[in-house]
């Protein structure tokens, strides 16, 4: 199977660019989650040494 160099290149690239776009969604949507996660369990533990911030910014 012959390929040229010009389009493995091209398929490189595309491919990095959707895997780190990938990433970079699947962090903010992570860090986001853990975030929520923390907040909740301080509030359902009755610990506000964060804040009373933390209670405003739960929906």
């Amino acid at each position: 199977r012959e390929r040229t160099k010009g389009d493995s290149l091209v398929t490189l690239v595309v491919w990095w660019t959707l895997e780190l776009e990938v990433v970079v969604l699947l962090g903010n949507y992570r860090s986001q989650l853990v975030e929520r996660v923390y907040q909740w369990r301080l509030l359902r533990r009755g610990t506000n040494w964060i804040g009373d911030g933390v209670a405003g910014e739960i929906p």
